[in-house]
Formats: C-alpha cells, sequence, structure tokens
C-alpha cells in the first residue's frame, strides 16, 4: 500500500485539535503517516499534539517557532516521506473514509490530484459546497483546470483550498 503523508499545521486550536486528530487516526485507509507542525503555539495545543502521538505510532510532532501557516507546512512537505500527500487545517475534522476515497480516485483514474466535497459548518447548520456543473467521468481537463479562474463558480471545490484533496508526492 502507498503511504499517504497528512500534514497539519497547529496554530493555538486547542478547543478543535481533539476533534480534528481524532479524525485522522480513524481513518479507514491505514498506511497514513500524520505529521503535525505545532507553529509556536501558546496554547495548550503543543501538549495535545504530544499526547496524540504518544497514542499512535502514526503521528509525529514536531515544534517549532510561530513563522506562518506557510512555512508549517513547507516544514510539513519536507518531513514527507508519502507517495501521496494531504492537508488537513486543524480546526477542520474529516470524515472516516476521507483519504481512501481520494486515494482510490486517483489511483483509479491515474491523475495527479484528487478532490472532495466539504460542507461548511456553524453551529447552528452544515451546508454542502457542490459543483454547479458535473465533471464528465469524474475527471476534469487541464483546460478546464487553466480556465478554472473564469469558472470559480461552476467548480468551487477547486477554489484555493489545500485541504480537501490528495496530492501525487510528484508535483508537489
Amino acid at each position: 500500500m502507498d503511504v499517504i503523508s497528512v500534514i497539519i499545521p497547529v496554530y493555538n486550536v486547542e478547543q478543535y485539535l481533539h476533534r480534528c486528530l481524532d479524525s485522522l487516526i480513524a481513518q479507514t485507509y491505514g498506511n497514513i503517516e500524520l505529521i503535525i507542525i505545532n507553529d509556536g503555539s501558546t496554547d495548550g495545543s503543543g501538549r495535545i499534539c504530544d499526547e496524540y502521538a504518544v497514542k499512535d505510532s502514526r503521528i509525529r510532532v514536531i515544534h517549532q517557532s510561530n513563522n506562518g501557516l506557510s512555512a508549517a507546512l513547507n516544514t510539513g512537505l519536507k518531513k514527507a516521506t508519502g507517495n501521496y500527500i494531504g492537508f488537513v487545517d486543524s480546526d477542520d475534522w474529516i470524515e472516516s473514509d476521507m483519504y481512501e476515497v481520494l486515494y482510490t480516485a486517483i489511483t483509479s483514474k491515474s491523475v495527479p490530484i484528487s478532490i472532495a466535497g466539504f460542507y461548511i459548518t456553524s453551529d447552528t447548520e452544515s451546508v454542502p459546497m457542490i459543483n454547479a456543473k458535473t465533471i464528465p467521468g469524474g475527471v476534469i481537463s487541464t483546460k478546464d483546470i487553466l480556465l478554472y479562474p473564469l469558472k470559480r463558480d461552476d467548480y468551487r471545490g477547486f477554489c484555493g483550498y489545500v485541504w480537501n484533496k490528495l496530492y501525487s508526492a510528484e508535483i508537489i
């Protein structure tokens, strides 16, 4: 089985972190490494990360001075050993089969990126973000990707987010 490296940047998200990490360790895709970058948190986030690393050998925690999101992601990328790379924001959570579904899509279609749908959730509701247009055969063409800035409302899942995708490590 290919290794999927999931990079989780953490900064002062103590109240959300348990749910995020619980959703990651519950993944149905088993060959996963979780790389948590604690980017200088001043709350209890660093301690929570270390507790999870003791509980699950797939978790590696890197503590660094606060350098911002991009630096945390780049630190994670340098440490990743997987054939595929995913990202999860530490104040989010994911479905238990997310990486299994994304891995199946990326390998069965022989594409460099697979993309998941998502919900925007508040205390009172959860709203699915749905593409306005159907992607024929489940694969979007290079032409449409290049034209994406002009078709943003058609393919909402392609927004500038990194966290709803699985990437072949070769393209990163």
